[in-house]
């Protein structure tokens, strides 16, 4: 049968215990809902959210839907918290984190006014990692300040454009007191086709 606690047109509901206490049902699914904004929390160590059949946070569908926000807690006295996103070991093959991949149409990363120190992919173990698509028109800009950009392998091959598709590739420009400098050790450098010299230039070797 069903059993009802409080009463619709009545007031508010409290249940308290003086120890570790359970809600449970023995078939079926446990609803929780509040006709306002809610508070489901610890006065002390973890709230965890589990279910044997994955866990989904998300905000009501309608006309439009609300954000969703992650975040800690706001420290007065230390420092604030860390957010951890990862998937449980396995005896097998790993989950997959995805962030994007099913309808955002843009995914921002730490694109505040705050500076950042970002890592991708620089753990200890061998790392694939992939920036970019040859999709179609697709671009990619890679940037920095007054700060250096560096671009280098651990003895490996630095390719640019040495793929089989016709490009154009400009490396330096001519603005101002822009400086070009091609060094190499032993190896030489090697020029494997016809080199052109602007009219009123010069070349010294």
């Amino acid at each position: 049968g069903t059993t009802s606690i409080g009463s619709a047109a009545g007031g508010a509901v409290a249940i308290a215990a003086n120890a570790a206490s359970s809600f449970t049902t023995n078939t079926g699914a446990l609803t929780l809902t509040s006709a306002a904004a809610a508070t489901w929390g610890t006065n002390a160590g973890l709230l965890t959210l589990q279910g044997a059949g994955g866990t989904t946070v998300t905000s009501t569908a309608g006309v439009t839907s609300s954000d969703v926000t992650i975040s800690t807690g706001n420290a007065s006295g230390g420092a604030s918290g860390n957010i951890l996103i990862d998937t449980g070991t396995a005896s097998t093959t790993t989950g997959v984190i995805n962030i994007g991949t099913a309808n955002a149409s843009a995914v921002n990363i730490a694109t505040n006014a705050v500076a950042h120190t970002i890592a991708i992919g620089n753990g200890a173990a061998v790392q694939g990692i992939t920036v970019g698509s040859t999709n179609s028109t697709s671009s990619l800009l890679l940037q920095a300040g007054t700060g250096n950009l560096q671009i280098q392998t651990q003895g490996g091959t630095l390719g640019i454009g040495n793929n089989a598709v016709a490009q154009t590739i400009t490396v330096g420009n001519n603005t101002g007191a822009t400086t070009l400098t091609l060094d190499a050790g032993t190896g030489g450098i090697n020029l494997n086709q016809n080199t052109t010299l602007a009219a009123g230039k010069n070349i010294t070797f």
